[in-house]
């Protein structure tokens, strides 16, 4: 199985927020300072913080500007046919499902880590 790459924040970065803060470099206290692997708090716990407050910004507002995956989800869907407008279950005349799309569908791409 190929491994899927980690997601890394879009609306900022840790160089970012501590230019921000106006942390500045405890060596050189001219410069600013740089978050890395072995600061505290590390460059990789500031990407996760930055990505949870990411997620809390697009549940809030009810929309994403960053990439968005969804990984190990499955679903138990009927057989369906294309309609002009939506996607119709077999059967639909019987009492089936109707899908309606809200916006354009990406092509699968598996390069970009999409898998069934």
């Amino acid at each position: 199985m190929e491994e899927i790459e980690p997601q890394r924040p879009t609306y900022t970065d840790p160089d970012t927020v501590a230019m921000t803060l106006g942390l500045s470099d405890p060596e050189d206290p001219h410069s600013v300072f740089k978050f890395s692997d072995v600061s505290n708090p590390s460059y990789e716990f500031i990407e996760e913080l930055i990505l949870a407050e990411e997620e809390k910004i697009d549940l809030r507002l009810h929309r994403s500007w960053r990439e968005n995956r969804v990984i190990d989800e499955t679903h138990d869907i009927p057989v369906f046919q294309n309609d002009e407008n939506s996607w119709m279950a077999w059967g639909y005349a019987y009492g089936g499902n109707s899908i309606q799309l809200r916006r354009e569908l990406r092509p699968w791409d598996p390069r970009k880590g999409d898998r069934i």
